[in-house]
């Protein structure tokens, strides 16, 4: 968990902008997996939604890369209400 969040934190100083490239996106997604394997809901679901929102801002909504991310999303959401 520490690498990715070091990762993110220097992604984010590189580009300035918090959603300013994909790596920051992949980012978020691996932090998403591991709050999830930690039972962190809450924090898992932020950050597939960042990944999501920043994936869609950088590739378009039609791309590979964001329907991999919102399959996860909403595959998170249903665990959640199973």
């Amino acid at each position: 968990m520490a690498c990715f969040k070091k990762a993110l934190r220097i992604r984010e100083a590189r580009y300035k902008d918090p959603e300013g490239h994909e790596t920051i996106a992949d980012c978020h997604y691996n932090i998403a997996l591991i709050y999830k394997q930690t039972h962190k809901s809450a924090k898992a679901h932020e950050s597939l939604g960042n990944a999501l929102r920043i994936r869609g801002k950088q590739l378009g909504g039609n791309s590979l890369p964001v329907a991999q991310v919102s399959k996860k999303f909403f595959e998170f959401c249903f665990d959640c209400f199973v």
